[in-house]
């Protein structure tokens, strides 16, 4: 764009005219450095446009304690997305989460965070600690009703990994699920003479694996 913008020789003389409006989505990916390939759109030598209007859902409001510093030493030029920047001008308008929701224009949602910490070192970790992950994820979305669930891995073979065998271990929990006969038979047990009690079981608590 920059070359078209530009124009010249390699053009055969041609160039194309500036804008009258810029429209910038993800508009925060435009933030920090100005330095950066993503940042010429600030620049109306490289992109001329009479106005921008930027979007964006992670405004980048940057506020360094101290001088930023680039790999040659020299002090960063920051562009931050704060209101009335220098850079972004005023923020024109904004729409909150809720707002968003009552309005119909964001489905609701809740936020459900589940940290699972194995011992075990995530390079060449053993089958036995996924699996382990797994179960865990799927006790919990089990216990939640959790419909979506979105799991973060530090590389991509563990990601893959770990998605090609959920299935296989929710069947495990499906085919080992008590049933309602189960539950009837523990009943029947003489009670504990120290007033020991079963682990807390539930019928049907695992969905059928083909849901997952």
């Amino acid at each position: 764009m920059e070359a078209a913008l530009a124009g010249g020789k390699r053009l055969y003389g041609q160039q194309m005219a500036g804008f009258d409006l810029a429209i910038v989505g993800e508009g925060h990916s435009t933030a920090g450095d100005l330095g950066r390939p993503w940042a010429a759109i600030h620049d109306n030598q490289q992109i001329p446009a009479d106005f921008r209007l930027y979007l964006t859902a992670t405004p980048r409001i940057l506020a360094a304690p101290r001088p930023w510093k680039g790999a040659d030493g020299q002090e960063l030029v920051l562009a931050s997305m704060g209101q009335d920047s220098a850079t972004y001008g005023p923020w024109l308008a904004e729409l909150g989460p809720s707002e968003a929701i009552e309005r119909g224009i964001l489905a609701g949602f809740e936020i459900d965070v589940l940290e699972i910490r194995d011992p075990s070192p995530v390079l060449g970790e053993s089958e036995e600690a996924r699996r382990g992950r797994r179960m865990a994820l799927l006790e919990h979305a089990a216990k939640w009703n959790l419909r979506t669930v979105m799991t973060f891995h530090q590389r991509m073979e563990e990601a893959a990994a770990f998605a090609e065998k959920l299935p296989e271990t929710a069947a495990e929990l499906y085919v080992n699920d008590v049933s309602d006969d189960d539950l009837a038979a523990a009943d029947k047990l003489p009670r504990s003479s120290i007033d020991a009690e079963f682990y807390e079981l539930e019928a049907g608590r695992h969905v059928p694996p083909d849901r997952v």
